[in-house]
């Protein structure tokens, strides 16, 4: 088995009652929802939710940051995990 692909999409969500921390609100989340796909017609979904004030992450950094890895992966086989 082997990744074909990798799909990497912006989306927001509205949350339904505001998020508050001592130094902000937050009343939608802008996160990314990654789609991993195989050669054998499996996919994969994951989600990366970065919070700049909390981890420094940006939405603009880990989708640079998954677009690299995209090459990496395409071609490998999902199920060789290294610890």
């Amino acid at each position: 088995m082997k990744i074909t692909g990798v799909k990497i999409e912006k989306f927001s969500i509205k949350l339904t009652e505001p998020f508050k921390i001592a130094f902000a609100e937050i009343s939608n989340c802008e996160n990314l929802l990654i789609k991993i796909e195989t050669d054998e017609g499996y996919c994969g979904y994951g989600e990366a939710a970065p919070f700049a004030p909390v981890t420094g992450e940006t939405l603009e950094g880990c989708a640079a940051v998954l677009g690299i890895f995209r090459q990496g992966l395409i071609g490998m086989n999902p199920l060789d995990i290294v610890f």
